[in-house]
């Protein structure tokens, strides 16, 4: 069975979990989590007034086990990703020397005359320097993934850019790396109906990047940059209600606004 997903914006993102099916043998598998970051283009619509471009600042994975299924997950097995730093101290030493030199000339009487002498002196000195630096290096990947748990003990995935502005791609090789093991706690023979597993995607309004807006008709708010932004924060937040998703003020810049909801599903067989 395919997991219920709803993708309000399957343009800017995609989300799809699965997992092996729990058999009378098999009772602990691996949460597999496949998750691509696009640039959108919307508001194609012929009824939409404006149309637009949207990418992604940061954003977050949650994955949550209701309390009604049958499963529990095994806290050594999660992927606790967080960008690996480093640091490397150096000491510099340098030596600085200074040499200064004078002289000066006398007459020394003797029964022949008088014979020049010349006398000499240098001096010198030298200063020692010592710094010391410390550098920060970190192994740069395209998109930066931390783990975290939230208030309710959930397990969660922050992405933020690594070597871009903005997110694009995918954060792991959802086929090679598993999220996590789960485990089906029911007997062996009572493991016939599927579990699931519910994830969520979620980003900030601030998070959210609209540019190249235009508006379809010649009105007024064609001229008007926050007029422009404003219908397409309408636009975003219709979409949102249409697909039953919670549509909060998108003005408000620390808005949570619901990308993406999928249940994972049996696979890999």
């Amino acid at each position: 069975m395919i997991g219920n997903r709803v993708q309000i914006f399957s343009e800017l993102v995609s989300l799809e979990a699965w997992h092996l099916p729990f058999t009378n043998k098999r009772a602990s598998v691996g949460l597999h989590a496949d998750v691509t970051f696009s640039t959108a283009r919307l508001g194609g619509e012929a009824d939409s007034p404006v149309r637009f471009k949207l990418t992604l600042k940061q954003a977050m994975l949650t994955v949550m086990i209701k309390e009604t299924e049958p499963l529990v997950i095994d806290p050594a097995s999660v992927a606790r990703l967080d960008p690996a730093v480093s640091a490397i101290q150096k000491q510099r030493t340098s030596t600085r020397g200074k040499r200064t030199a004078s002289g000066r000339l006398s007459a020394l009487a003797s029964g022949v005359g008088l014979f020049p002498r010349a006398e000499a002196s240098v001096e010198a000195s030298a200063s020692r320097e010592t710094s010391e630096e410390t550098i920060a290096t970190r192994k740069m990947a395209a998109i930066a993934v931390r783990h975290s748990l939230d208030g309710g003990r959930n397990n969660r995935w922050h992405f933020a850019p690594g070597t871009d502005s903005i997110l694009h791609g995918k954060p792991w090789s959802a086929a090679e790396f598993p999220l996590m093991k789960i485990k089906d706690t029911r007997a062996p023979e009572n493991r016939k109906i599927e579990a699931t597993v519910a994830l969520e995607l979620t980003c900030l309004r601030e998070d959210l990047n609209i540019f190249d807006i235009e508006m379809k008709d010649d009105g007024f708010l064609r001229a008007s940059t926050p007029n422009r932004v404003i219908a397409a924060e309408a636009y975003i937040r219709n979409r949102l209600i249409s697909e039953g998703l919670p549509a909060p003020n998108i003005s408000d810049g620390f808005a949570m606004i619901t990308l993406a909801r999928a249940n994972s599903y049996e696979g890999g067989w």
